[in-house]
């Protein structure tokens, strides 16, 4: 006696077919906008304050006419410069 065992073929329904459609058009959808669309440029009105700024950027500053300022030099240093020391331990992996 044989017995005949028959495999159930693989169907996709109308329904999931539909589905992965929806699912790659919105994944589609998506990746365009965020890399292929270009913004809108968007105008900005500058502030009457920013021609100071403008006034400001074209000063030509001289750095030996600072240094050899006499305001400059009798200025006094109250913080010390930080000493180069030991920081931490030689191995950092050894354990306590």
């Amino acid at each position: 006696m044989a017995i005949i065992v028959e495999e159930e073929k693989n169907r996709i329904g109308f329904g999931a077919l539909f589905a992965w459609l929806v699912t790659l058009a919105v994944i589609g959808f998506i990746v365009y906008y965020i890399f292929f669309q270009k913004p809108e440029s968007i105008e900005l009105v500058p502030p009457s304050s920013l021609k100071d700024a403008v006034q400001l950027s074209k000063i030509d500053l001289n750095p030996e006419d600072i240094l050899d300022n006499p305001q400059f030099k009798s200025l006094k240093q109250y913080i010390p410069l930080p000493q180069s020391g030991n920081a931490g331990r030689s191995n950092p992996f050894l354990g306590f």
